[in-house]
């Protein structure tokens, strides 16, 4: 069963971020899986993360380019576009998973692929313009 947080602003958001990372902190390192529909807020909770881990550069969305890197075992990766698992092989995405760090995958269920775990899993729902309710699962 998960954690649910209601935030009803951006600022709720991004307190939720900074705690969620002081959390995967304490477990040295994360994959976490992001199901969520489009304009959710998936990379702005992402983007609020990655700061809160120390990266030097603002995260912006991985769409076009599929998986981003913000510093040594940190990624954001984005699955929207990847058409096959052969492109995931392709770009590195299993080496990726497998290994240490913190790891942030948006629409992660597109393919049928074996998680760790101890992956964490984030649901997020929209209710009105800007009320998210978070369903966070460890």
């Amino acid at each position: 069963m998960g954690k649910i947080t209601v935030c009803s602003n951006l600022r709720d958001t991004c307190r939720l971020a900074r705690a969620f990372v002081a959390a995967l902190k304490r477990r040295g390192g994360a994959v976490v899986l992001f199901d969520a529909p489009m304009g959710a807020g998936k990379t702005t909770f992402i983007r609020e993360c990655v700061k809160a881990l120390g990266a030097r550069m603002a995260a912006t969305s991985p769409t076009f380019s599929i998986i981003n890197n913000y510093g040594e075992n940190l990624y954001h990766i984005d699955l929207y576009r990847v058409e096959s698992a052969a492109e995931l092989e392709n770009i590195g995405f299993y080496e990726i998973v497998s290994g240490a760090g913190f790891v942030f995958i948006e629409w992660a269920w597109k393919f049928s692929i074996e998680y760790p775990a101890d992956a964490v899993r984030v649901k997020i729902d929209v209710k009105g313009d800007d009320s998210r309710v978070f369903d966070i699962t460890c």
